[in-house]
């Protein structure tokens, strides 16, 4: 089956082990996409959708991505990678991740 990424074991939870590779080569993928776009639209102009393991991808290249984009619109996605590597680039970015129906601010540290 065609994917972005694979994903070693259902169900999905924090202790899931993930293809890191797959999964950085796809957001590398959208990180083309966007830079596509940027030679048309500003990068704050930018959102970056997904549903399901399309939105983990799109939440991690959003995260991930240089330079500030609108943000992303997720549908039944999850967090992949959520380590301490991963919350540092995030937390040094001053990104943020808000969410739906609580719209909680979740704020990655290094804790």
């Amino acid at each position: 089956m065609t994917s972005w990424f694979d994903i070693a074991n259902l169900p999905i939870g924090p202790e899931s082990n993930g293809d890191e590779a797959g999964y950085m080569m796809a957001v590398r993928r959208i990180h083309k996409m966007v830079e596509q776009l940027e030679e048309i639209y500003p990068s704050e102009r930018i959102l970056v959708g997904g549903f399901s393991q399309g939105a983990a991808l799109a939440l991690g290249s959003v995260l991930q991505y240089p330079r500030k984009l609108a943000g992303a619109i997720l549908l039944s996605g999850w967090s992949v990678f959520c380590n301490d590597s991963f919350a540092a680039q995030v937390h040094e970015r001053n990104k943020q991740v808000r969410t739906h129906p609580l719209v909680e601010v979740v704020e990655f540290s290094r804790s």
